[in-house]
């Protein structure tokens, strides 16, 4: 999994109260979890740019979880930024930040996208997919990471004289190929093993149910 910023922990079965980071390495975005108070000067503190941010995921509209939103769509507002920003929240977020934006008089020059919660897969983007569950007033999110194939070893490659191209991509794929000459040659053969995809799961609470237990060690 790309880098987890903010706190030490992986929130696997923890009551989601502070916030943390996803930065996505292949991108450079930031996916944040929640906006706490002061998320905005822990993030400046880790180096990272909050103009990279691209998506913040709420996983309660609570204080402990919201009261630095505003503080920091401001700030990307003062910076100039251009690009959307897209908020995953509960149903209610919307109307916070109509007045927010109310009392404080201000208005955002980038366009701000509201995606509220309902079961299923909300994002798929590069190795990652965001999967909400959501039963009456109680949800889970469920942050999966795709396995990665392995190293292509072109040294195995060169002995039986393959020519480069597609075919790598087949062979790296697992794929089980028949040569001319009729020898049979196996993906696996030509590559390191494949890196395990990770599941990071964020239960809304601390007394959470059987199900949300057994889906999350899947």
């Amino acid at each position: 999994m790309d880098q987890i910023i903010l706190n030490n922990y992986l929130p696997n079965l923890h009551k989601i109260s502070k916030s943390f980071a996803l930065k996505l390495i292949q991108s450079k975005e930031i996916w944040l979890f929640n906006c706490q108070e002061s998320c905005q000067h822990n993030l400046i503190k880790k180096n990272v740019k909050i103009n990279n941010i691209s998506k913040i995921i709420l996983t309660k509209l609570d204080t402990d979880n919201i009261s630095g939103l505003i503080g920091l769509l401001s700030s990307l507002n003062l910076i100039g930024r251009k690009d959307n920003l897209k908020i995953y929240s509960p149903t209610g977020i919307d109307h916070y930040l109509d007045l927010a934006k109310k009392y404080s008089q201000t208005n955002f020059k980038y366009e701000l996208y509201i995606y509220h919660f309902q079961t299923g897969l909300i994002i798929e983007q590069y190795n990652y997919k965001l999967y909400i569950f959501v039963k009456t007033k109680e949800h889970t999110i469920f942050l999966i990471s795709k396995e990665k194939y392995g190293q292509f070893k072109l040294n195995k490659a060169n002995v039986f004289y393959l020519v480069k191209g597609p075919l790598y991509g087949q062979l790296k794929k697992d794929k089980c190929l028949l040569l001319p000459d009729g020898t049979i040659i196996q993906g696996n053969y030509f590559k390191s093993n494949n890196i395990s995809g990770e599941q990071l799961a964020l239960i809304k609470h601390r007394y959470h149910n059987r199900t949300q237990n057994e889906v999350s060690k899947r």
